[in-house]
């Protein structure tokens, strides 16, 4: 009976011993009492590895944290700077490489106030923007067949602007719906990737067919090289309604 009672003493230290070096690969950072709403990873020091984190704040104070395999002490304060000149919590926050001229990533800040606001991998203001008279939900960076780079967002308006990286807008598009007025509901989010393989990003976007409702579904917007003076591909929109997609071609 003792040894039995041994054995099974042994067998639960050993399990807490297992579980406490399983639980070792995550360790939750202090952020000093700020109360975090939104997170991205990002590549402040150009090495081509996301492995910083910058978060917003539901008092709208970007933040950006010390990488992990730097902390040592968990409750420190690990933060590198603070932005917080904004007008209030953005509805997401991204982290992206926009700039040749400034090293690492840029922090992308779509704007309640229709600004969009880049900072610096240090936390300096590089670009505020308006674009829109309505909030600004989302943003991406979309980029050529030859790294040129076209910076996108969109929101509330129902309408996606390209912008090149000096600002100015290259052209605004709204995803055709239902609606009578041509005019698409929100902009909830929208990405960039080269889903037909030819070199160039395209642009997806997650759409309200009307206003705040129901209706959601995606669109393939058209190549956004039709911007510059080179020729430009057919595109495949695709549209999610019902569970299924359908695939269609513009006109």
């Amino acid at each position: 009976m003792k040894q039995f009672l041994f054995f099974c003493i042994l067998f639960c230290s050993s399990m807490l011993m297992l579980g406490q070096e399983e639980q070792s690969g995550f360790q939750p950072f202090n952020t000093q009492g700020d109360n975090l709403i939104h997170v991205a990873t990002a590549d402040f020091d150009g090495v081509g590895v996301k492995d910083y984190v910058v978060a917003m704040t539901v008092e709208g104070k970007v933040i950006a944290f010390q990488r992990p395999d730097l902390i040592t002490d968990p409750s420190a304060d690990m933060r590198l700077w603070e932005y917080s000149d904004l007008p209030s919590m953005g509805i997401r926050i991204f982290a992206d490489n926009v700039f040749d001229h400034s090293p690492g990533d840029e922090v992308i800040l779509p704007g309640t106030d229709g600004h969009l606001r880049i900072l610096s991998a240090s936390g300096e203001l590089l670009m505020d923007k308006a674009v829109s008279t309505g909030a600004l939900y989302t943003a991406a960076v979309a980029k050529d067949g030859s790294g040129q780079i076209v910076i996108v967002t969109g929101g509330v308006d129902g309408s996606i602007y390209f912008l090149n990286t000096v600002g100015l807008q290259l052209a605004k598009v709204s995803p055709k719906t239902k609606k009578t007025n041509g005019v698409s509901g929100v902009i909830r989010h929208v990405a960039a990737g080269d889903f037909n393989g030819d070199g160039t990003d395209e642009i997806m976007s997650f759409v309200n067919n009307r206003a705040f409702s129901g209706n959601c579904f995606f669109d393939i917007n058209p190549d956004f090289r039709k911007f510059f003076p080179i020729n430009s591909s057919l595109v495949y929109p695709v549209t999610f309604s019902a569970a299924r997609f359908q695939f269609r071609n513009l006109p």
